[in-house]
């Protein structure tokens, strides 16, 4: 909101219109957000140099934001004033191994160098660093990806980061 005062007091009070915006984070610096919505079109916004950043309640650094992080961002003016971490139970490594075939599987090695095999959903959303949708088997060794899991560990979503 912004306030107007006038010799002390309080003149108006008006409701500024922001955007709310969800997704995940895939590209971030000191200036920059960009962040993956579920349809899975990438959108690029500045950030306030002064952004607000919570976190299960939480007052945070904009340092504590990382890529593959689940966010909600309220956007004024196309640059973000504040973000909500709403989860960083994404999984975010390199590709390390895939089977494309039988019970498909990844295996990915995050950046502390710890491999972790994942079983991979059937019905598998998989998109490519421009959001544009691939197949599973079109994934590469070596790749960074995010992968979405749902309560049974299972491989839901896949989005390449790098």
């Amino acid at each position: 909101m912004e306030i107007k005062v006038a010799n002390g007091k309080i003149t108006e009070v008006d409701l500024l219109e922001t955007e709310k915006v969800k997704g995940t984070v895939t590209e971030k610096n000191s200036s920059a957000l960009t962040v993956r919505k579920s349809s899975g079109t990438k959108t690029e916004f500045d950030v306030s140099g002064n952004v607000l950043v919570m976190n299960d309640s939480k007052i945070k650094k904009y340092a504590d934001v990382k890529k593959g992080n689940s966010v909600e961002v309220i956007i004024f003016e196309n640059k973000v004033i504040e973000i909500d971490i709403i989860g960083s139970s994404d999984l975010t490594g390199k590709i390390k191994e895939l089977d494309t075939s039988g019970t498909m599987y990844i295996i990915i090695r995050d950046e502390d160098g710890d491999s972790e095999e994942y079983e991979v959903d059937d019905n598998v959303k998989v998109y490519d660093e421009d959001g544009d949708r691939i197949d599973f088997d079109e994934l590469e060794t070596g790749e960074w990806v995010t992968l979405k899991l749902d309560d049974d560990d299972c491989v839901t979503r896949i989005d390449v980061v790098e």
